[in-house]
């Protein structure tokens, strides 16, 4: 389960960050792992950061929709089935935060 999350969060950075660099940082704090994969690409807006947790919700590049709006979907589903959190953090021209809490 981990490793699909992983995957899936680590596929949408590297789609979207262009050549920007990419960080991952994991550890744990107050009985909580977090894993926080950080990109510096375009950045989601505020509209899109309320939708990409929604079944089939895509994001448009240019005039080109990427992916089947299903991998942040599901991750989210099983991040909460394990009663965890995947939240995102983002601004426009600043690259995106996504940060996934798990119990320990």
């Amino acid at each position: 389960m981990l490793s699909q999350i992983q995957v899936s969060v680590l596929t949408n950075a590297l789609r979207y960050s262009g050549k920007a660099p990419i960080s991952v940082h994991v550890y744990p704090e107050d009985g909580q792992a977090w894993v926080e994969v950080r990109d510096g690409g375009m950045g989601i807006s505020e509209d899109n950061q309320k939708r990409i947790f929604q079944q089939f919700e895509q994001v448009i590049i240019g005039n080109e929709v990427a992916g089947l709006g299903l991998g942040l979907f599901i991750c989210e589903r099983m991040v909460v089935a394990h009663g965890g959190t995947l939240r995102v953090e983002s601004k426009i021209d600043q690259g995106s935060l996504f940060r996934v809490c798990l119990p320990l």
